[in-house]
């Protein structure tokens, strides 16, 4: 039987990406802890705290206080950037920091870990975009972190908290800002060991916040996906009028597509005329595969990353 993974994230009707993010999300229990900086100096609103070789860069203060702190790093020089260029390998031409990102308020702590893709020429530059990331919205406060350039899913993440009884609660992670209904938004990503990212079944997920944790809203989510899920349906129409031979996963694609979002959404009638018609279409293994999906996906499970 084939193992199957669910993992999350940016926020798209369908992302399809390929390569495993490298850096901090590969564990996030050793990169999020609470209490991990206490009795933390509040930093100058004008300058940078340097201590025992870290450089520390307030970020936003007030009711919870954000500090980002990392090695002290020169910024890429003109020379340097002609020489990457004529080189042809103008990533060299950046600076790629590493941030713990300190969220406090009183004596409760979380430390985050972060690195900031895109072109970074300057400590200063790349503080200047966590800034531009941090903000206040619907009484929940986002945090952005970056896993360096990759392209996995959940590489680019908003880590969000809140105040509940006087208290700094990390809620969980997601893709982007909330609506102004407030419903906070993820990616979803379902697929078995031994075919591609390109056949996973990626789809946004939304999310309410209750007691402090995430709760995805199936109904909503459904509804989100529901144009996907009919033009998945059309798809494997056009593939079973064509003759010619196909790819092993390119008849399965639509069906795993749909299989997972009907699991995941617990719309049973339109998982079990899925299951149906795969059964008449696709050989053995591909069965097996949309087989697998139905039968172990968990309704609502909150993505990975948001756990």
């Amino acid at each position: 039987m084939r193992k199957i993974t669910s993992v999350t994230a940016m926020i798209a009707l369908m992302v399809v990406l390929s390569a495993f993010c490298p850096a901090a999300f590969a564990d996030r229990e050793n990169t999020l802890t609470a209490g991990a900086e206490k009795n933390e100096p509040k930093p100058s609103k004008e300058l940078a705290q340097k201590e025992s070789g870290k450089v520390r860069y307030p970020i936003m203060s007030g009711k919870v206080e954000v500090i980002a702190v990392t090695e002290s790093l020169p910024p890429v020089s003109e020379d340097q950037r002609h020489r990457c260029r004529e080189s042809g390998e103008e990533w060299l031409c950046y600076i790629h920091p590493e941030f713990d990102l300190i969220v406090k308020t009183g004596q409760e702590s979380f430390v985050l870990s972060t690195m900031p893709c895109g072109g970074i020429r300057s400590i200063e530059e790349a503080v200047s975009r966590i800034k531009e990331g941090t903000r206040w919205k619907c009484d929940h406060l986002f945090v952005p972190t970056d896993c360096g350039c990759g392209n996995f899913v959940h590489c680019n993440r908003l880590e969000v908290f809140t105040i509940r009884g006087g208290r700094l609660i990390h809620v969980g992670s997601n893709a982007e800002l909330p609506d102004e209904d407030c419903f906070f938004y993820d990616i979803e990503q379902i697929g078995v060991d031994g075919i591609s990212f390109a056949s996973h079944a990626v789809f946004p997920v939304v999310m309410r916040e209750e007691a402090g944790r995430f709760v995805v809203d199936l109904d909503r989510t459904w509804e989100k996906n529901k144009g996907l899920y009919e033009k998945e349906g059309e798809r494997i129409e056009q593939l079973e009028n064509q003759s010619a031979e196909k790819h092993f996963e390119t008849l399965l694609r639509p069906f795993l597509f749909r299989a997972a979002l009907a699991a995941y959404c617990n719309r049973m009638e339109e998982l079990r005329k899925g299951l149906q018609e795969a059964a008449l279409t696709l050989d053995e293994e591909q069965f097996e595969i949309i087989d697998d999906i139905a039968f172990h996906v968990r309704p609502g499970g909150v993505p990975a990353s948001v756990r």
